[in-house]
């Protein structure tokens, strides 16, 4: 288990890295054609192809983030009111959904990706997120199927950078 949490650290990392990046270039090009527009009376061409290509990225990747934490949208009120044995019942349950929707969904997005390389050749690879994104999703929901069976153990993502407030000075 602990080189798979290992794996899902890294894979974070690469996220959150591929995560700023993404908006970095997304806020550069963006600037970029407003300034050329403003100043030189030309744009980029392709500009807000590409932006709206790369805030789908981003979405997803954050997406695939907030999986991670469990931060998705989800019912609390129900789960709450639940004895502790059928809450875990139901982390079971709701997480073997998840892998069995994100899973199919993969099998789809595979398709889906390789029906737009053959239709627009180089640009129908910027497809290629929604199989990342599905594939991520279902090792996410596995990894939580996994942490909710054992209640010993569950499982617990670590961020990938491990932050550690300071103290406050002793007055």
């Amino acid at each position: 288990m602990k080189s798979i949490q290992l794996v899902d650290r890294i894979l974070a990392a690469g996220e959150c890295v591929l995560a700023v990046c993404l908006f970095i270039a997304l806020a550069g090009i963006l600037t970029l054609n407003i300034l050329l527009r403003n100043l030189a009376g030309t744009s980029l061409p392709g500009t807000f192809e590409m932006a709206a290509n790369m805030v789908l990225w981003l979405a997803l990747v954050g997406g695939s983030l907030a999986l991670r934490d469990q931060r998705h949208i989800k019912i609390e009120l129900i789960h709450r009111l639940l004895p502790e044995t059928w809450q875990r019942r139901a982390d079971q349950a709701v997480a073997l959904f998840g892998l069995t929707v994100m899973a199919t969904l993969l099998v789809t997005a595979l398709f889906f990706v390789q029906n737009e390389i053959a239709l627009f050749g180089r640009s129908g690879w910027v497809a290629v997120i929604f199989p990342l994104f599905f594939a991520l999703a279902a090792f996410r929901f596995g990894l939580h199927l996994v942490g909710s069976r054992d209640p010993q153990h569950p499982y617990r993502p670590e961020w990938p950078l491990r932050f550690t407030p300071k103290s406050p000075p002793p007055s």
